[in-house]
C-alpha cells in the first residue's frame, strides 16, 4: 500500500467514527432513553472513542514512517521500533534496535535507521559514527558500502569536521572511481583543500 492510500484510509475511518458519534444522540432520542443514563452513556463512548482513535493513530503513524523511509514497502519487524519513534520515544527506539541488531546483526536497514535516529533526534554524532563504521565492516554488496560511505561523508559534513572529512572523501574518490559520484567526491576535496588552513 502507498503512504497516500494509508493516509486516505485513516482519514476515511476518522470521518466515519466522528459521524458515527455524531448520531449517537439521535438514537438514544428515537428510543426515547432516560435524558442522564443517556448523556453518561454518550460520555463514554465519547472517551472510549477518543482513547481508540489516539491508540490507532500512534498504531499507524509508525506504519506511515516506514513507507515514507523505504519507498512503500514495511518490514515488519521494524514496527515496533518505528511505533516508538512516532511517539517521540526516541531514547526507548534506540534501545529497541540495538536489541533488535543484536539478534539480527546482518539487517542493515535497522543499522542505518538506528544511525539516523542516534543522530537526528539523540544529537549522538559519535553513536551514529559509531553505527556506520560497524556496518561498513560488514561484509556487504557494494551499493551498501557506497551508502555508508556516502553516509559518514554526509556525517562529518553536518559536523563540519573538514579533517576527517577529507579522508572519507579521498577514499570515496579512490574507491568508486569508476562510479559517477566519485567526480562529486573529487570536486568537494578539491573545495576543502583551497580552503585557508585554521
Amino acid at each position: 500500500m502507498r503512504t497516500t492510500d494509508l493516509q486516505d484510509t485513516v482519514n476515511r475511518l476518522r470521518i466515519v467514527i466522528a459521524g458515527l458519534a455524531g448520531w449517537t444522540p439521535a438514537v438514544f432520542m428515537l428510543f426515547e432513553w432516560p435524558l442522564v443514563p443517556s448523556l453518561l452513556v454518550i460520555a463514554a463512548l465519547t472517551t472510549l472513542s477518543t482513547i481508540g482513535w489516539e491508540w490507532f493513530t500512534l498504531r499507524t503513524a509508525g506504519a506511515l514512517i516506514a513507507l515514507q523511509s523505504t519507498g512503500g514497502r514495511v518490514d515488519p519487524a521494524h514496527s515496533r521500533m518505528q511505533a516508538l519513534e512516532a511517539q517521540g520515544r526516541h531514547a526507548e527506539a534506540a534501545d529497541a534496535w540495538l536489541a533488535h541488531i543484536a539478534a539480527h546483526p546482518d539487517d542493515v536497514e535497522a543499522r542505518f535507521h538506528l544511525a539516523d535516529l542516534q543522530f537526528r533526534h539523540l544529537a549522538d554524532a559519535a553513536a551514529s559514527e559509531r553505527t556506520l563504521r560497524e556496518l561498513r565492516r560488514l561484509a556487504t554488496p557494494p551499493v551498501t558500502q557506497r551508502r555508508v560511505d556516502n553516509a559518514l561523508i554526509d556525517l562529518l559534513e553536518q559536523l563540519k569536521d573538514h579533517a576527517r572529512l577529507r579522508v572519507e572523501l579521498a577514499r570515496f574518490a579512490d574507491r568508486w572511481k569508476d562510479h559517477p559520484e566519485a567526480e562529486g567526491a573529487r570536486r568537494r576535496l578539491r573545495e576543502l583543500r583551497a580552503e585557508p588552513g585554521p
